[in-house]
């Protein structure tokens, strides 16, 4: 059945796209919200034998959901999970991996199915993409999925976006879904990649 060039393609379906363009076997990923595991598990398929994913997340539920899918799949030796908050993530990344990862992945606002309080918020999620900066190798990129319409979620995807254009004059590509500035509480996926 071919898709109807009418209709938008889904932005997930757009997000798993842009990764299976960028992401080969042996690079190494980090999901820096893993949540349920869905983007750690399509990462550790990608990376392949010889690559490598780490993941972080602040919930134990949600470690133990993204460990459950990848055991499901016999991917789990692919992965590295680990307990802490993105932000954090240049002292939980083995310094080996610095200036080394492929891409980083951001899905942000809270883990469906749990607790809504527990959301990801500016201040923590811009220190993570800064320091992803300094983790990234040559040409690699940062996909990040924001969600305006829960609390806090409007002024993250704003801030997120102006530190989106900051990078922009420093050698980035950046390319929206939905402008930083749109009306709509639509989910909006920023992918930047270091020219």
């Amino acid at each position: 059945m071919q898709s109807d060039p009418a209709r938008p393609e889904s932005l997930v379906r757009s997000v798993h796209r842009a990764l299976e363009r960028h992401v080969r076997t042996g690079d190494i990923a980090l999901d820096a919200t893993c949540g349920n595991g869905h983007d750690t598990l399509r990462l550790a398929r990608q990376v392949g034998d010889t690559g490598c994913v780490h993941a972080i997340d602040i919930q134990d539920e949600a470690l133990t959901q993204t460990r459950l899918r990848l055991q499901a799949a016999c991917l789990g030796t692919r992965v590295e999970l680990h307990r802490a908050n993105h932000a954090d993530l240049s002292s939980v990344l083995p310094a080996s991996v610095r200036g080394r990862l492929r891409v980083a992945v951001f899905n942000l606002g809270y883990r469906p199915g749990s607790d809504r309080c527990i959301v990801t918020r500016p201040e923590t999620t811009l220190a993570a993409l800064q320091a992803c900066c300094e983790w990234l190798g040559g040409e690699g990129a940062l996909s990040v999925v924001a969600y305006p319409g829960h609390p806090a979620g409007a002024e993250e995807a704003a801030r997120i976006g102006q530190w989106a254009n900051d990078l922009i004059p420093r050698g980035w590509r950046a390319s929206w879904t939905c402008p930083p500035d749109g009306r709509r509480p639509a989910p909006r996926w920023l992918w930047l990649v270091r020219q």
